[in-house]
């Protein structure tokens, strides 16, 4: 019986991923409105990956649409763009530097 290919992405890499979101979300204050990337010099460059991974993410999903990957990919794509989020967050909670909340946003995350 024939294997399919190896992959380095699976499906363990986003849930590591996720953990770690969860370890960092705990670490930081709790979010209410939407915030806008930026703070300090350290968080706003977290949040340039972040955009850049969303990018990237949108870029295979619209590969999927035509060709067959390997799914896990996608997800990780995506758990890692939340993952630059988080650790952005935390960044500027370490560094006493507020986030930029919109200013228009209501109470959006609730408990």
């Amino acid at each position: 019986m024939k294997e399919g290919p190896a992959y380095k992405v699976t499906a363990r890499n986003a849930a590591q991923l996720e953990e770690w979101i969860d370890h960092w979300t705990s670490l930081s204050p709790k979010i209410e409105r939407f915030i806008l990337p930026g703070g300090s010099e350290a968080s706003a460059n977290l949040h340039v990956c972040r955009t850049e991974t969303r990018r990237a993410e949108r870029e295979v999903a619209a590969l999927a649409e035509i060709e067959t990957i390997h799914m896990p990919v996608l997800a990780y794509m995506n758990r890692l763009s939340d993952y630059f989020f988080t650790v952005a967050r935390f960044v500027n909670h370490s560094l006493d530097v507020a986030d930029i909340p919109y200013e228009r946003s209501a109470i959006v995350f609730k408990d």
